[in-house]
């Protein structure tokens, strides 16, 4: 399971299905597009490596920590 609080938002649009994922602890949010054909938890994995890439840019998380769920 997921070490980092994420809350994961799913919005089917015409083609495709926009996610965004907030991180709880510092309320940084990403958004990605995906297609509609995929699963859900495929489009999850893909916006948590998103939002880690993000933090850790940020320096507000190291991607060592949190990589096992990718």
């Amino acid at each position: 399971m997921l070490k980092r609080d994420v809350i994961f938002e799913f919005i089917p649009q015409e083609h495709f299905i926009r996610v965004i994922a907030v991180d709880v602890e510092t309320g940084r949010e990403v958004m990605m597009m995906g297609s509609k054909f995929v699963t859900q938890d495929y489009l999850k994995k893909n916006a948590y490596k998103k939002l880690l890439y993000v933090l850790e840019k940020e320096g507000l998380a190291t991607l060592q920590e949190d990589q096992h769920y990718c």
